[in-house]
């Protein structure tokens, strides 16, 4: 298959998810990593084609704030987070940097997929830099493995429906999806929609749509039909 997990993860090529910030992308993120690492379609409803292990680099959270993320997705899945091992790395220099070392740990792990969060600051430059995206790329095509990476948009409600920086970051990329959210204030719920914004193989897929509930110490992603959000509605997107 050329799909790892039917329509977001590529075999042979990384994967971007862009949106504006707190939009919820990095757990989106966490949750297409666990239902790859699992096998599992209990996250997302979509089930990987086969279960792999997955290591997280992560540039912008915490260890604490990851495993309390991945806890509270694998709760609200009725999976017992004590029975998952997940492989995780605090990154601070760029992904350019440490390809060589990190290579070396997927292979003695026997990673076969990445979660990159987020891309910018895994650039070792700026991210407008038509250079800094072909570095990037280089470097994830060193890792060999299936990777997710996480970006932001240009700006606030961007119209662009590409992920931040230079536009090879787009260009390059082989497989894009776009997030928006929804969120009443002190709701416990947003609404999220996909949107699959390129493909290199194949046509576009249709939007998706989630309803993501956050109680305590558990999370839940639920499908749902974006034309149901009045606001996704009204969207051309």
């Amino acid at each position: 298959s050329k799909w790892l997990m039917y329509p977001f993860i590529l075999e042979d090529q990384p994967t971007f998810l862009f949106a504006d910030g707190g939009t919820g992308k990095s757990l989106f993120a966490l949750a297409v990593f666990l239902s790859i690492q699992l096998g599992s379609s209990a996250l997302l409803g979509i089930a990987p084609s086969r279960p792999v292990k997955g290591l997280y680099l992560d540039w912008e959270a915490t260890p604490q704030e990851h495993n309390e993320r991945y806890r509270h997705l694998l709760n609200g899945a009725l999976i017992d987070p004590a029975t998952v091992s997940v492989l995780y790395r605090r990154c601070d220099s760029p992904l350019a940097e440490q390809v060589m070392q990190l290579r070396r740990y997927i292979v003695e792990h026997e990673v076969g997929f990445v979660v990159i969060d987020s891309v910018v600051a895994a650039c070792n430059g700026e991210a407008e830099h038509s250079d800094t995206a072909r570095q990037f790329f280089s470097a994830v095509r060193k890792l060999k493995v299936p990777a997710l990476c996480i970006s932001h948009t240009t700006k606030e409600r961007d119209t662009s429906h590409k992920p931040y920086g230079s536009a090879f970051f787009s260009n390059l990329a082989r497989n894009t999806w776009e997030m928006r959210k929804v969120q009443e204030t002190g709701d416990s719920t947003i609404s999220v929609a996909l949107y699959n914004r390129k493909i290199n193989a194949g046509r576009l897929h249709r939007p998706l749509g989630y309803t993501i509930r956050f109680e305590e110490e558990m999370i839940t992603l639920k499908s749902s039909d974006i034309m149901s959000v009045e606001e996704f509605a009204r969207e051309p997107g």
